[in-house]
C-alpha cells in the first residue's frame, strides 16, 4: 500500500500531533469526518485536519478497532 501524508494534518497550536501513541483504528463517518483511536482517547477530526471533538478517559482509551454503523436512527461508533 502507499500512503500520502498531508503537512499540518491533525496538529495542535504548537505544530505537535494531537493524538500521540495510537492503535490503529480509524473510520470515516457520512459527513467525512476522521475518527482514530489513540492511548488517551478518540479523536474526531474535520476533513481538514482539525480537532471536532475528543473522547478522553479510561472508557475510550486503548480501543484496538472501531468501526461507525448506521441504524434506524443515526450513525454510531462502536469500540
Amino acid at each position: 500500500m502507499t500512503f500520502e501524508t498531508v503537512p499540518g494534518w491533525g496538529l495542535g497550536a504548537d505544530g505537535k500531533s494531537v493524538l500521540g501513541p495510537t492503535h490503529g483504528g480509524v473510520v470515516v463517518d457520512k459527513a467525512g469526518n476522521i475518527y482514530t483511536s489513540a492511548n488517551m482517547g478518540v479523536f474526531v477530526f474535520s476533513p481538514e485536519g482539525q480537532v471536532l471533538r475528543r473522547f478522553i478517559g479510561p472508557e475510550y482509551s486503548n480501543i484496538h478497532d472501531i468501526e461507525i454503523r448506521v441504524e434506524e436512527d443515526g450513525e454510531y461508533l462502536y469500540g
